[in-house]
C-alpha cells in the first residue's frame, strides 16, 4: 500500500543503495492485492494461499491514535475514548470498519468525522495538517516529529502482513539480496555480494 511503500520501504532504501548501487527497484503501491505475475517481492494483507508463493515473514502493525501539535495546542488533550467521540475531530481511513469491528463500533459514535480518505498517505496528511485526530501505524507515526501519540486512549488495534517472493525468483541473487537485507544480519548478505560480484 502506499502508507508501507512510503513510510516502512523507502526509509531503508539509502542504505540499501550505498551497498548494492546497481539494483533496480520498481516499487508499486495498491489497495488492490497485487497479481502473481506483477511483482517478484510483495507485501500484502492478507495471509498468501497460492502455493506459487513463499512466505519470507510476518508482521504485526501495531496501531494508535494520534494528533498534531497544532491540533493539541487548539482543541487540547482528549482524556478518554467518550471524549474523543463526543468533543473531537476524527480523520478516518474508510476501510479500517472493514478491518476491525473495535474501529467500526468506534467511529460509529462519533460525532465529529472532520475527513475520510482511502489514502494512508492522504490520512497522515490530514492529521500532521492538524485536521483532526486520527488512527496511525505506530512504527509510521512515531516518526513524524509534529505527532503526538494519545497513549491514554486505550484502543490499540494491530494488523498483519506478509513478505512473500514468488518461488520462481527466491534463489536469484538480487532477489535473495532484497529478502535478507537488513533482518537477517550482514553475513547472509555478505555472502550473496561475493558470489555476485
Amino acid at each position: 500500500t502506499d502508507g508501507i511503500g512510503i513510510c516502512y520501504v523507502s526509509d531503508c532504501f539509502s542504505e540499501f543503495y550505498s551497498k548494492y548501487p546497481n539494483v533496480n527497484i520498481e516499487v508499486l503501491c495498491s489497495q488492490d492485492k497485487p497479481k502473481a505475475d506483477q511483482f517478484d517481492m510483495a507485501m500484502i494483507y492478507e495471509e498468501p494461499k497460492d502455493s506459487s508463493l513463499k512466505i519470507i515473514k510476518c508482521y504485526d502493525l501495531k496501531f494508535s491514535f494520534f494528533a498534531s501539535k497544532t491540533y493539541l495546542s487548539r482543541f487540547g488533550y482528549p482524556k478518554s475514548i467518550k471524549d474523543v467521540q463526543e468533543n473531537h475531530r476524527i480523520c478516518n481511513k474508510s476501510n479500517y470498519s472493514e478491518v476491525w469491528k473495535k474501529w467500526d463500533n468506534f467511529i460509529s459514535n462519533v460525532k465529529n468525522i472532520s475527513a475520510s480518505t482511502n489514502s494512508s498517505t492522504m490520512l497522515m496528511q490530514l492529521i500532521k495538517d492538524g485536521i483532526g485526530i486520527g488512527f496511525l501505524p505506530k512504527g509510521i507515526a512515531s516518526k513524524e516529529h509534529e505527532l503526538i501519540e494519545l497513549s491514554n486512549l486505550n484502543l490499540n488495534l494491530s494488523h498483519k502482513y506478509w513478505l512473500v517472493v514468488r518461488n520462481e525468483v527466491k534463489d536469484i541473487d538480487k532477489i535473495k539480496i532484497m529478502v535478507y537485507y537488513p533482518e537477517d544480519g550482514v553475513s547472509k548478505v555478505q555472502k550473496l555480494q561475493m558470489t555476485t560480484q
